[in-house]
């Protein structure tokens, strides 16, 4: 389901901030510059709507969207 959002992912390669274009029960695609390497892991923040509010997990990045010329960010 598309929940544009800001959040944050935070790891080895440091705190990116950046927003959530969807989110799904398999997921999350977020929007990050620069993007973490596939494989990375790390713990994403967010904010969810009511009465959910505050969500942090621990996450694996599973897939990088470099070329593409429409990049949601």
């Amino acid at each position: 389901m598309p929940l544009i959002t800001p959040c944050t992912l935070a790891g080895e390669f440091g705190e990116l901030a950046g927003k959530t274009c969807n989110l799904g029960v398999f997921g999350v695609y977020a929007a990050l510059t620069p993007i973490p390497e596939r494989g990375a892991p790390g713990r994403l923040r967010l904010e969810l709507p009511a009465p959910i509010g505050h969500f942090e997990t621990p996450v694996t990045v599973a897939w990088r969207n470099p070329e593409s010329r429409h990049r949601p960010h």
